[in-house]
């Protein structure tokens, strides 16, 4: 699907309480040094919340990874030891910078999935979709659980939707 149907399909699904805040962007551009480059991110009023970004999402791998080599002793026969699976989970988990990749892909499963699969899938960007779905109630709402173990932006989406729909929740 192109992009300006998808993102109508995406906005089709936000609350009303979030529709004036929420925007979904895309963009692809090349550049002299790398080639394409690829990014979309979503804004809350006009502040970047989420960043999808390949050339991003690399350069953070490639900076964990190599401090993970380097403090794992080199010397001692890790030196080719390969650290990318564990600084990708690192980027995505705590650096919120993830591929442009996994928002198309997220953003496809997610306009075919019911309210109740996005939910509970453990795609974090689907769930992070899903916070600001309009089949999500304020009954709904104050029944997700958000603990310690929910991806970052799952929990900021989570939390800037409760705050525009004036739901107080218990501590």
């Amino acid at each position: 699907m192109i992009w300006s149907k998808t993102k109508k399909a995406l906005e089709a699904l936000l609350a009303n309480s979030v529709k004036a805040h929420v925007q979904y962007h895309v963009t692809s551009y090349v550049t002299n040094e790398t080639g394409i480059q690829r990014r979309a991110w979503i804004t809350w009023d006009g502040k970047e919340l989420a960043n999808f970004s390949d050339s991003a999402y690399l350069h953070a791998v490639e900076q964990v990874a190599d401090q993970l080599q380097n403090a794992n002793n080199p010397q001692i026969g890790n030196r080719f030891r390969d650290y990318t699976g564990q600084a990708e989970q690192i980027v995505a988990d705590q650096q919120q910078i993830l591929p442009r990749y996994s928002f198309d892909e997220a953003v496809e499963r997610y306009l075919s999935l019911s309210i109740d699969d996005a939910v509970i899938d453990k795609d974090p960007v689907i769930k992070a979709l899903a916070m600001l779905d309009r089949r999500i109630g304020k009954r709904r709402l104050k029944q997700i659980t958000i603990d310690a173990h929910t991806h970052p932006l799952v929990k900021q989406l989570y939390e800037r939707r409760v705050q525009a729909e004036a739901i107080l929740l218990p501590n």
